[in-house]
């Protein structure tokens, strides 16, 4: 049997470590999303109360008709609240960061069989710091790889005026699909990136050594990584007809609608990562 669909099958025997690091991501997304929708409550809420009930333009007027003797409670209370969101956002975030580096740590080493301490945990935050720069290089590159596309796809689309006018609408849901194939295919080549980097860290612990070997990882498997985005296109389209029918039923249910899509996007990311490691187990060819 050809190599290539060899490890594509292999890729969904899946082991109990599997379900431990599926169940992680699962827990610590479900957590962040209950922390921020609850923390965003609690602002909106209290925001409410601040500004008593008005809106933005009756909180104008009674700016303009008020001395500032009288809008100073207003004022104070105002800015002390000011001062409370902008901060919690903050340590928020900054918590978001350190919870993060601490999941994909025990994640990529448990993956990897190997034993997390503290020390390298510290280290994954420097990782994640240092991946803001070739991420938002690829973010460059894949807008400018999405203007091209979308551009070349409209031009071959619209090469014949009276057959474009005749099925337009037909023609822009399949300017839509390929836009959407580009970026969803742009989108995963980017995680498998990250994943190859996580897999040259947890190796070594080495930062910039690390990102590096991803890029070189990257490059001395492209005939395996190109097969496997089309494999990974293909799974996530019979997921999308397979899960169509739940979505339309549940649109009257968003939040069972919404933790079904959250619940499959990470089994979907759990099965990428397991699927590349087994591809990097054959060695490059």
């Amino acid at each position: 049997m050809n190599q290539h669909v060899q490890s594509f099958l292999h890729s969904f025997k899946v082991k109990p470590i599997f379900w431990k690091t599926f169940i992680a991501d699962l827990v610590f997304v479900a957590l962040l999303v209950m922390l921020f929708t609850s923390f965003g409550t609690y602002l909106q809420d209290r925001s409410f109360e601040v500004m008593g009930g008005r809106t933005a333009e009756e909180v104008q007027q009674l700016l303009a008709s008020s001395s500032p003797e009288e809008m100073l409670p207003f004022f104070t209370e105002l800015k002390s609240f000011l001062v409370f969101a902008i901060t919690s956002i903050g340590l928020l975030i900054i918590a978001f960061f350190l919870l993060f580096s601490l999941e994909q740590a025990g994640v990529w080493n448990t993956l990897l069989h190997r034993k997390l301490t503290k020390n390298t945990y510290w280290r994954w935050n420097l990782l994640h710091l240092a991946l803001v720069i070739p991420i938002v290089l690829y973010g460059v590159a894949f807008m400018l790889i999405k203007v091209i596309t979308a551009y070349i796809f409209r031009t071959v689309l619209t090469s014949s005026p009276a057959l474009y006018l005749r099925h337009a609408a037909f023609m822009d849901s399949i300017l839509l699909v390929l836009n959407n194939v580009v970026s969803f295919t742009l989108g995963l080549l980017l995680l498998l990136l990250i994943f190859l980097i996580y897999n040259a860290f947890t190796e070594r612990y080495k930062v910039w050594i690390s990102v590096g070997e991803g890029f070189s990882l990257l490059k001395a498997n492209w005939s395996k990584i190109w097969r496997m985005l089309i494999w990974m296109i293909a799974v996530a389209l019979i997921l999308t007809g397979i899960l169509l029918p739940f979505k339309q039923g549940l649109q009257i249910y968003p939040l069972l609608s919404t933790i079904l899509n959250l619940s499959i996007s990470l089994l979907f990311i759990s099965w990428m990562r397991s699927y590349l490691l087994i591809t990097l187990s054959h060695g490059p060819h």
